[in-house]
């Protein structure tokens, strides 16, 4: 089950122009994606954009009808792929064909589920053999304001992350922490300043953000990977 936020309204307005982190996660997951990929949740399609720039085929899903019609707006061409519904539903999951697609993206998508196990033995029954990529909000004492708004059920630790993917029958090949300095902002902007996640304070903490922590961060990562981070990302399958 999912809580009532979905599509734009999870997220901060600003986000749709953070082009040094979406580069940078895709650099960070670019090893581990296949060929044909399905993004379930592609809010405002930065990943959409870094994936159809190679050679990969890229579908989406979404339960939310505003964002599925943004996409196929932006990419006309591929309007066949972008698929409205609950994607472990057998009328949406049928829109794909069998074998379509061989990786499912998730990023910030499990922690607006009730029942993230449940969801993840659904999407493995519905799509077989598939590697399984997650990006997690991560560590439970960052849980504040912008969690709350965005419709957040939790945040993740490694193990965490690692017990959902056991409980739903994947094999968990890769778990580690991303993004260290961005712990830091997150608990500054929503556990000490208490900012709401559609205020101006917190579109311009994400610019600035983007401008100048996230280079920082991309140098440190090296050294953080074990250690804690504003995501977990974890590899399945």
């Amino acid at each position: 089950m999912t809580n009532n936020v979905s599509g734009y309204s999870t997220m901060s307005p600003a986000i749709a122009g953070t082009r040094n982190y979406y580069r940078w996660l895709y650099r960070v997951l670019n090893p581990v994606l296949g060929q044909k990929i399905l993004e379930i949740g592609p809010g405002w399609g930065q990943m959409a954009e870094l994936i159809t720039a190679g050679d990969r085929e890229y579908w989406a899903a979404d339960i939310d009808g505003g964002v599925i019609e943004g996409l196929k707006k932006k990419y006309p061409a591929a309007a066949a792929r972008f698929v409205c519904g609950d994607i472990t539903s057998a009328r949406a999951a049928a829109a794909i064909p069998p074998g379509g697609v061989d990786t499912i993206l998730m990023m910030n998508i499990l922690e607006h589920v009730e029942d993230d196990a449940a969801f993840l033995r659904d999407l493995r029954a519905r799509f077989p053999g598939c590697r399984i990529v997650l990006q997690l909000p991560a560590l439970p004492a960052l849980y504040g304001r912008l969690d709350r708004e965005a419709g957040h059920y939790r945040r993740y630790t490694a193990a965490s992350a690692k017990a959902a993917l056991l409980a739903a029958g994947y094999s968990p090949e890769t778990i580690f922490y991303f993004n260290f300095i961005g712990a830091v902002t997150w608990f500054i902007s929503s556990r000490i300043a208490d900012f709401s996640l559609k205020s101006g304070a917190v579109g311009r903490f994400i610019r600035l953000n983007d401008r100048f922590i996230i280079p920082l961060s991309f140098l440190l990562e090296p050294f953080t990977r074990k250690l804690a981070g504003q995501s977990v990302i974890v590899v399945g399958r």
